[in-house]
């Protein structure tokens, strides 16, 4: 599963860190169109693909990004969403079973073996 969403997780990250950069360096006029540039074309690109994803690899693919990031996935849909939408997807999350507000902790059992592949991977 993890190779399956590896390449989901390289553009998520490339995605993160050219916010983040946009946001050093622009206006936030300009920020807020590229963000919703940016949004617009992720969607058409791989909405699809995303969605056809099962529970598991999508929380996989969240604890990857978390991990990675060192912040949870609800603090990362705030900072470049409305806070609306972000009880929104709370909601959806919390239907399928997952609390997007959760720190990834490596020493938990439930992502121990996360933690060995990525590590096996190299990620």
């Amino acid at each position: 599963k993890v190779e399956k969403i590896k390449p989901y997780y390289d553009i998520a990250l490339k995605v993160i860190s050219d916010l983040e950069e946009k946001e050093n360096e622009a206006s936030k006029r300009d920020f807020n169109k590229y963000k919703r540039t940016t949004k617009k074309e992720l969607m058409n690109k791989f909405e699809k693909e995303l969605r056809d994803l099962t529970m598991s690899e999508g929380k996989i693919l969240v604890k990857m990004i978390n991990r990675n990031t060192g912040s949870n996935f609800n603090d990362l849909i705030k900072e470049y969403n409305n806070p609306i939408k972000v009880w929104g997807y709370n909601i959806v999350a919390n239907k399928y079973g997952y609390d997007l507000k959760e720190v990834y902790d490596p020493k938990l059992e439930e992502n121990k073996y996360i933690e060995m592949v990525l590590k096996a991977k190299g990620y």
